[in-house]
């Protein structure tokens, strides 16, 4: 499946009332070549495998898969490189607004997904500075961090 996403710094926080929110623990199994493998757990309740390979700085292909909870914990134990981030999952007409809060490493980001993203231009005003493909600010980077 194809991702197309754009991502943004946060200017500031809007109204969360109307979204839904998780708390993730993601961890990356092997990364190179344009290529990831990424386990993540949600609310400590639902393990996710993930492998995405990049197409250009707002395409990826992505297959993702729900896998027993036992299973993601253990992958996640054979890792160090791995992230905490709180997500804020709203809706901004037809696209999917993600906005991530990574507390340990004050950043916070706004992510909007959907088929034509990358001619979108106009965004929501909480939406700040464009980082859309640079690399100090992807998962695997901040993943890095800690």
């Amino acid at each position: 499946m194809k991702e197309k996403e754009r991502k943004f710094l946060l200017k500031y926080m809007p109204d969360l009332t109307v979204g839904r929110t998780e708390e993730i623990e993601q961890g990356y199994l092997m990364i190179g070549d344009g290529k990831q493998l990424r386990i993540r757990i949600i609310d400590k309740q639902d393990g996710w495998f993930c492998y995405k390979t990049y197409i250009d700085s707002t395409t990826r292909d992505e297959f993702e898969y729900l896998i027993p909870i036992q299973d993601a914990v253990l992958l996640m134990s054979s890792t160090k490189q791995k992230l905490f981030k709180t997500r804020h999952k709203l809706k901004w007409g037809k696209y999917d607004v993600d906005i991530d809060v990574y507390d340990e490493l004050d950043l916070m980001t706004v992510e909007i997904e959907g088929d034509d993203v990358d001619s979108l231009t106009e965004f929501p005003p909480y939406f700040g500075v464009e980082i859309t493909g640079i690399k100090k600010y992807s998962n695997s980077s901040l993943a890095n961090k800690k």
